[in-house]
């Protein structure tokens, strides 16, 4: 078949052998396929779908148009976690090295944000010298020698799905079911991955805000992620609100700091600690939930996530110490908003927020716009919290010029109030063990 078969089938709903998408995908890897049928291949899928079973030798397809690592001298299964995107997610960077420190190797192919939401990568460069760039061999080589490492994609891995994703931002077929899925699955096979954990965000700051389109995604992941060959565990969790105190690149970097020292926020250490222990049991680290939680939280209070993740930075070029000064990456131009009222917080939107962090600077639109890791918000207050009128409830640091100020004074349209305590939300909505 010619490309152009494989787009009328797909546009027909037609089966597609697997050598027709092996081949297919070949031909968009040597750019012997033009963009615009790139293009009508993706939209064809978007409108039609395809079956599990070709769902699963597309994200393979993608898989081998790169790199593929395997590890030689690894003590057991390396694990990977995966969060479809939030406000304030900055989870990975403190679990990653927790996990490893506790004996499981972390291989992670992360991304950079977009839209409304942050980007694991962008926290990491926050940090001075910090390369997230690294050949195939490099990736390999750390992960073997200290146990994890994070880096973006790059044309070594699933490059295919560079070219792919690229085309999807701008045709309108990002929210597809399969190609999210291929996207995410295929980066982790490449990585070497032999078990995932996924953290899929429902709410209003996530990728699909409501419960059912989470659920129709967390089945696709977890069948075939299962079908290629990785142990997939899979968790539903809350994303109506920020995840956190701190929302900018910088600041969520200082953030983990202070999870990995014992002094995070009760949610974000939490789900730290939730998922993490999901990762020491795919790992064989531990055999129960309560186990694992136990491992991690003997990492935090022994130094050894902390001393791992400064590991990981100086790895990659960075120098972590600069979060050892309080001054570090906040930028000195600060308003700090008040309480227009007495009474509770009863809700904080993730959306808003989100969208008030990347128009400050701190996420993009395009893959290519520039960030600032500076500017951010720092919540003194979060729901539930009872406040006094004019009391502190949010610092935002900004830019400094006129409209930035304007940006960084419409953060308290992000707060809701109420005259009584609010019920409290659920941060674990929904857990699929994969073992």
């Amino acid at each position: 078949m010619t490309p152009l078969d494989v787009i009328v089938a797909a546009r027909d709903g037609k089966k597609i052998s697997r050598k027709e998408i092996y081949d297919f995908v070949a031909a968009v890897a040597t750019h012997r396929v033009p963009d615009y049928l790139v293009s009508a291949f993706l939209m064809a899928v978007y409108l039609k779908g395809i079956d599990r079973d070709s769902a699963v030798i597309f994200t393979q397809a993608l898989r081998d148009s790169g790199a593929v690592i395997h590890y030689n001298h690894l003590s057991g299964p390396a694990v990977d976690k995966h969060s479809t995107g939030g406000v304030g997610d900055k989870i990975t960077l403190a679990l990653a090295p927790l996990v490893a420190a506790c004996g499981v190797p972390v291989p992670m192919l992360a991304g950079r944000g977009l839209g409304h939401t942050g980007g694991t990568i962008d926290k990491m460069e926050a940090i001075p010298g910090t390369q997230t760039h690294l050949s195939p061999a490099r990736f390999q080589e750390q992960v073997e020698t200290l146990g994890v490492c994070i880096g973006a994609q790059t044309d070594d891995f699933a490059p295919v799905d560079g070219i792919f994703y690229a085309l999807r931002d701008v045709t309108g077929t990002i929210d597809s079911y399969p190609l999210v899925t291929a996207s995410i699955l295929s980066k982790k096979l490449a990585a070497g991955a032999s078990a995932l954990v996924l953290d899929i965000k429902v709410g209003r700051g996530a990728f699909f805000q409501t419960r059912d389109r989470a659920e129709i995604l967390r089945d696709w992941l977890v069948g075939v992620g299962r079908d290629a060959g990785l142990w997939v565990s899979a968790f539903l969790t809350n994303m109506n609100e920020p995840l956190g105190t701190h929302v900018g690149n910088a600041l969520e970097m200082r953030e983990v700091f202070d999870i990995l020292q014992g002094k995070g926020p009760p949610d974000t250490t939490e789900l730290t600690l939730v998922l993490g222990s999901e990762m020491l049991m795919l790992g064989g680290r531990a055999d129960s939930s309560e186990h694992g939680r136990a491992l991690l939280q003997q990492a935090i209070s022994d130094g050894s996530g902390l001393a791992r993740m400064n590991g990981l930075f100086q790895a990659q070029g960075g120098d972590p110490s600069v979060l050892e000064d309080p001054n570090w990456g906040i930028s000195a131009h600060l308003d700090v908003l008040y309480a227009p009222r007495a009474g509770f917080i009863s809700h904080i939107d993730a959306l808003t927020v989100g969208e008030i962090a990347r128009a400050l600077g701190a996420g993009r639109m395009r893959v290519d716009d520039v960030i600032d890791p500076e500017v951010g918000m720092i919540f003194l207050k979060k729901s539930g919290a009872h406040i006094d009128k004019g009391e502190p409830l949010v610092h935002v640091h900004h830019r400094g010029d006129p409209q930035s100020t304007n940006i960084a004074r419409s953060c308290l349209n992000a707060f809701s109030f109420s005259d009584d305590p609010p019920k409290s939300e659920a941060l674990i909505l929904d857990i699929q063990h994969g073992k």
